[in-house]
């Protein structure tokens, strides 16, 4: 049996011949323009209204209990055999990527960049979507995983095994990764992972099997206090990174280094986004400089002035040279 579950990055998706549907990410903007209608509040009337804009069939979440507005959870837009609309929905990907990189101080949109296949019904694949991200922890009101630097996080934080069969019947999930190249997990259900001999029974039960399996992490304490408590810090460092242009390229390797840094980071007790970013990323570039005194004399600042650990550290950096460089 093949066990190679995480596939190299390529240019594409890597796709076999199965209904492919892209996954497209709200929460903080719509790639295309909606018009909701006047008194429409349903997710029925979501559905609809999108369905006019992406001009294809569209499948929305079942209205539930959210900390989200019906509008910023996720849906699938189902795509045609041979459709253009992949490489327009790529297209989208690169451009907020773009957008990104030029604009480090506003918000990340990240809406598309994720495309999923499996042989479910489109509405059937859109509820077991939908348990994944509502359901899949106890600790998480909402896994944010149709973004896809949510999603590319997870994958270098868990065990790929556990996150293969967490994908059930999804065959193979796709994502646009901070190298600008897409990379597929996967799913427990994928051809390549079966057995040659394995009759077409046993296949289709396998698929029953796993779509009737509820979607559940098991996450270490470890792993849930990361994700929880570090994964935005760890996402803007290498978003920063990757706009500075340095000499890093965004392998498995790079992000233990990233997850290692902000558990050492937690010790300094940053209470500001900033500061834990700036934190972190220091820490990348000198592993054993947790204890040193630069670092905690800034600490110490940004404590009681959040926000400006970096101006600290500038600070303490400068006149630790001057005094090294003292007559």
């Amino acid at each position: 049996m093949n066990m190679t579950l995480l596939l190299p990055q390529s240019d594409q998706p890597r796709r076999v011949s199965l209904p492919c549907h892209a996954l497209i990410d709200p929460f903080l903007h719509d790639p295309m323009r909606v018009t909701i209608e006047p008194g429409v509040s349903s997710m029925d009337g979501l559905r609809m209204a999108r369905e006019r804009a992406w001009d294809r069939a569209v499948s929305v979440a079942e209205e539930a209990v959210s900390p989200l507005e019906m509008a910023q959870l996720p849906y699938m837009v189902t795509l045609e055999h041979g459709d253009p609309l992949q490489d327009h929905v790529m297209d989208i990907a690169r451009a907020e990527m773009a957008y990104a990189d030029a604009h480090p101080t506003a918000a990340a949109l990240y809406s598309s960049g994720t495309f999923i296949e499996s042989s479910l019904p489109p509405d059937v694949l859109m509820q077991r979507v939908q348990r994944m991200w509502a359901r899949s922890s106890p600790h998480m009101r909402y896994l944010r995983i149709a973004q896809p630097r949510v999603f590319e996080l997870l994958v270098h934080t868990l065990p790929l095994a556990d996150l293969s069969r967490w994908l059930g019947p999804i065959a193979r999930w796709h994502f646009f990764t901070r190298n600008g190249r897409w990379q597929t997990l996967l799913g427990a259900c994928d051809e390549s992972l079966l057995e040659k001999e394995e009759d077409c029974f046993r296949r289709d039960r396998l698929l029953q099997d796993l779509a009737s399996e509820p979607p559940r992490l098991h996450l270490d304490p470890l792993a849930r206090h990361r994700l929880v408590m570090h994964s935005e810090a760890v996402s803007r460092v290498l978003d920063s990174l990757k706009r500075d242009r340095d000499s890093f390229d965004f392998t498995a390797d790079v992000f233990a280094q990233a997850w290692t840094a902000a558990d050492e980071a937690g010790a300094l007790a940053m209470a500001h986004m900033d500061d834990q970013v700036t934190a972190v990323r220091y820490l990348m570039r000198h592993p054993h400089a947790l204890n040193s005194r630069v670092l905690r004399e800034a600490a110490v600042q940004a404590r009681h002035r959040p926000g400006q650990l970096e101006k600290f550290l500038n600070a303490s950096l400068t006149d630790s040279s001057a005094e090294t460089h003292t007559p």
